[in-house]
């Protein structure tokens, strides 16, 4: 009778559910494994070839494209010693073959752990270097007979350094190869490593899906949680990059007026680093005084009471106190950080606006000029206009004997020089302005300079009751000048001298050697000019007294644009004995 196996229908029921936990489990724990291992894996496997290109390969090609261009450089020193026997020649090629042999060294060290290809090329260079290196040594020590223009030596030479410089050539390309193997084995390695991943997190989810909705249902919100992290990070990059980005400050405070966080902008203009400000109060940091200096008490400050408040505040103009105790004009607004309905903070802005307020100035000045031009200008005019009208009026109305004729029309003509002066003086500082004034130099007698422009003088001063002495040194070198425009700077400072000079007074006029130039000198007796004044005289439409009216105010600005044409410089110097002291100077020739 054949045996029959009881089987117990409960103790196979109760094994079939231990398996079904046991296989899903198994799968898991092999895909969560899987899922650390491969990434650390593929990323050491990355981060080896990485290091492999950035401390062997790329170093390499570097090296490697030095010792090339070291080569062509001895190559070119040693030709040019065999042509010219110039021992610099020679000098350079030590220095070259010194800076090759660390290369090559270096070089070998870099490509210790390539490729036996690359080693070979690598190890080939040096017996091949060393022969070129020897023959060399042999030419530049003398040691090696040459013919007369040393053209064989040459035509040999440049054969060795063409096989010199293909092989160091061909260990260049086998290296640009080997970069290509490695990035290629790198884009390979990143290609794989999504799907692979992609593949084991479905097996994953699937094996998770076999043990219930509660490991899918966390799946999803790990997925979920680890989304919105990267959101966040992402908006947190983006608005970084946007803080660094602008050149305005941006300060970010808590209600307590702490500050939380300050853009490089910031910092910058206050002269801070981020460590120095982070939990300061924005009050005591930058605040705490007004724009007048006076301090500012923390419980009157607006913007911690705004802050407070929850209110937006904009001051179109206050300051903030750097570190190093100065003001920075700026425009400031304030405006809440609200979460939701709560007010967690505030931001505050702020704006340079130095530039702005030198703009504005610069600006007021122009307009100051600009009408200080037209009154001086139409003061200047009016009188020599009115002379001549009434004079030509006068002679066309009242029939005057020849002398009256004569005294009229030498008043017209004055009055039309005096208003061709002022139109040549403006056309001048029109022509310095725009690089236009010109300036023909030749070779002059100081001495002849200044007596033609003494003499031109005197007149004038003889009028005025004022001695002019004129004491040039004929043992002076020449000079480079343009005699019409020196002769023209000379008229202005001796004119000026002697219109200041009181009757009785005295202008005296002379010239000595400086380095490389001449220096002349004109001296008054007059009332001197102040200190404060002096570093203005030679800016436009300005003068001592404005309420004189005495002209235009345009002489010293024209003698300071012609001398410095020449190359020469000009100022105001001190006078013991009162009075005024004008110097130039010329170049000599």
């Amino acid at each position: 009778m054949a045996k029959t196996r009881d089987l117990d229908p409960d103790g196979e029921e109760n094994a079939r559910p231990g398996r079904l936990y046991v296989i899903p489990l198994v799968f898991i724990t092999v895909s969560l494994l899987s899922l650390v291992a491969v990434p650390v894996i593929v990323n050491r496997m990355v981060a080896a070839d990485q290091s492999y290109l950035e401390q062997s390969l790329e170093p390499a090609l570097d090296q490697i494209a030095e010792i090339r261009y070291l080569q062509a450089r001895q190559f070119a020193s040693v030709q040019g010693f065999v042509l010219t026997r110039n021992p610099v020649h020679r000098e350079q090629y030590r220095r070259f073959d010194d800076r090759l042999s660390h290369l090559r060294d270096s070089l070998r060290l870099t490509l210790a752990g390539t490729g036996r290809d690359i080693g070979a090329l690598q190890s080939a260079l040096v017996p091949q270097a060393t022969v070129w290196a020897y023959n060399h040594l042999r030419v530049l020590n003398e040691e090696e007979p040459l013919d007369e223009d040393g053209s064989q030596f040459i035509v040999q030479d440049r054969i060795q350094y063409e096989e010199t410089d293909a092989a160091v050539a061909a260990l260049e390309t086998a290296v640009r190869a080997e970069i290509d193997q490695v990035n290629a084995h790198l884009d390979g390695l990143r290609s794989t490593q999504v799907p692979v991943t992609a593949g084991l997190v479905a097996l994953s989810l699937l094996a998770t899906l076999s043990v219930g909705l509660i490991g899918r249902r966390m799946g999803g919100l790990m997925r979920e949680v680890e989304s919105r992290r990267g959101e966040a990070v992402r908006a947190r990059r983006q608005v970084d990059a946007i803080m660094a980005a602008t050149a305005d400050g941006v300060i970010g405070v808590d209600l307590d007026g702490r500050i939380t966080s300050m853009n490089q902008a910031g910092r910058v203009l206050l002269d801070y680093s981020d460590r120095e400000v982070v939990g300061r109060n924005v009050h005591s940091l930058a605040l705490h005084t007004s724009p007048t200096g006076e301090p500012i008490p923390e419980e009157e400050s607006q913007i911690l009471r705004g802050l407070r408040a929850g209110e937006t505040i904009n001051l179109h103009e206050t300051v903030l106190w750097r570190r190093d105790g100065t003001a920075l004009a700026v425009q400031l607004q304030l405006r809440p950080l609200i979460d939701g309905r709560r007010v967690k903070g505030g931001v505050i802005t702020f704006t340079d606006v130095s530039e702005l307020r030198e703009t504005a100035e610069a600006l007021r000045q122009a307009v100051v000029a600009r009408d200080e031009v037209l009154a001086v200008v139409s003061h200047d005019l009016r009188n020599p206009v009115g002379t001549v009208y009434s004079a030509s009026d006068l002679l066309l109305e009242v029939d005057f004997p020849k002398d009256k004729r004569q005294e009229h029309l030498s008043i017209i003509k004055r009055s039309a020089a005096r208003m061709n002066r002022l139109i040549e003086d403006l056309l001048d500082v029109a022509r310095m302005e725009s690089g236009g004034l010109s300036v023909s130099p030749t070779l002059e007698d100081p001495a002849d300079l200044l007596t033609e422009a003494c003499e031109l003088a005197r007149p004038r001063a003889v009028t005025k009751g004022v001695t002019l002495e004129c004491a040039p040194d004929a043992r002076l070198p020449a000079v480079r000048a343009d005699r019409d425009r020196v002769l023209q700077v000379m008229s202005n400072l001796v004119g000026n001298a002697i219109k200041f000079t009181p009757e009785g007074g005295q202008v005296e006029v002379g010239a000595s050697m400086g380095e490389h130039e001449v220096i002349v000198r004109v001296a008054d007796t007059g009332p001197g000019i102040p200190e404060d004044d002096r570093e203005h005289v030679f800016n436009r439409f300005w003068q001592v007294r404005r309420s004189d009216r005495a002209g235009a105010g345009l002489g010293l600005a024209i003698v300071k644009g012609i001398v410095e044409a020449h190359g020469g410089r000009v100022w105001v110097g001190d006078r013991d004995e009162g009075g005024s002291l004008f110097c130039f100077t010329l170049p000599t020739g």
